[in-house]
Formats: C-alpha cells, structure tokens, sequence
C-alpha cells in the first residue's frame, strides 16, 4: 500500500509503506536522484517526504514511522543510508545526510525517539552502529532537537602521533618477493598497531 506516494523519480517502495498525510513519500527520488524503502517503513505525515530527492536515500524495513521523521534524508545531492528498525519518532533522523556531499548512515535499531538524531542533520558525515542513540542525553547523539550530545557518531577519531616515537619492526624480503617484517616488541600489551607499508 503507498497511500500517499507520488514518487516522480526513482523510487523503489517496499509493501505497506509510505502511509500517512502530506505525502509520506512525495518527490522521494525526484529531480535525478533515487529512493528505495524497505517494508513498512515511512508511516506517518511526511515521514519521508523529499528523501532522495535530488541525492540518494535507502531506508530499510520497518524504519522511518513518526511525523517527519525522515524527511529530507539524502536529499540535495547528500546520502543517506537507514538500516532496520530506526528512526521511529517524530522527527528522529529528520535532515540526516541532506546537502552537498553529505552522509549519513544510521545502522540498525537505532535513533528511536521523538528528535533522537536530528541535531547532527548539519553534519558533513553521520554515522552511527546499531543499537544507538535511542534516548536524548548528554551522553548520546543528541541532547535535544538542536543539541549534539557526546557519543562520536561521525568518522573514528585520528590520533597525532607526531609526538611519540615508535620503533620500526625488522622487515626483509623474502626469496618469493614478498615483504616480511618482526613486529615483536612493537606491539603494545593490549590492543593492536595499525600500518602500512
């Protein structure tokens, strides 16, 4: 059922979706871009109005149901992924990847309340894992509509190492060609040591 669809691009509607008032998915994919929506998912006034539009969107199953919940979502040459399960609630991921160049990815049973995730809709990059931010709070995605909170929801954290000096593991060449290095006490006691050569 797509009670209120008029998709004028390209736009792929899972069954039982795109149900409610002001179009719950008018223009998804318009305008060059492209929407896809999973089964029931974009339930409520303009739940996924606009997503795609001009930009890409893909909502999974039972995602995206509240009042404008999704709206605009990878829309203006932005993406935005949406995995199953999250963004239910009023205007829970609302703007999420919209813009030039902007992403979004919001994994599964995440971002589930009123505003959950719709303060980091001005973010370049969004993403966050599955089963997060789905209360506001100091420490979670948003503290309200308008507020980041503390988790780290964009790319992991980068470290300056230029201040510390770690040793280079003992490498050669081995008679196939192939480079073999001796990470033996290079290595810290927990955790791992990223490289490349």
């Amino acid at each position: 059922m797509c009670g209120t669809c008029k998709t004028s691009g390209s736009a792929v509607v899972g069954n039982n979706s795109c149900d409610g008032p002001h179009g719950a998915c008018d223009a998804m994919g318009s305008e060059s871009g492209s929407g896809t929506v999973g089964d029931g998912s974009c339930i409520g006034r303009g739940a996924c109005y606009l997503a795609g539009r001009s930009g890409n969107a893909v909502i999974g199953s039972n995602s995206c149901k509240g009042d404008n919940s999704c709206v605009s979502a990878g829309e203006t040459s932005g993406a935005a992924t949406i995995g199953d399960n999250s963004c239910d609630g009023k205007e829970a991921c609302m703007g999420l990847g919209q813009g030039s160049g902007k992403t979004a990815s919001i994994g599964n049973d995440s971002c589930n309340c009123e505003n959950c995730c719709t303060c980091l809709s001005g973010d370049a990059a969004v993403y966050i894992s599955d089963n997060s931010c789905n209360v506001l709070g100091d420490d979670q995605c948003c503290k309200d509509a308008t507020t980041p909170g503390t988790f780290i929801t964009g790319t992991p954290p980068t470290f300056n190492l230029q201040d510390y000096t770690v040793p280079a593991p003992v490498c050669e060449i081995t008679d196939d060609d192939n480079v073999k290095c001796d990470f033996t006490n290079i290595l810290p006691a927990t955790g791992s040591l990223a490289y490349s050569i």
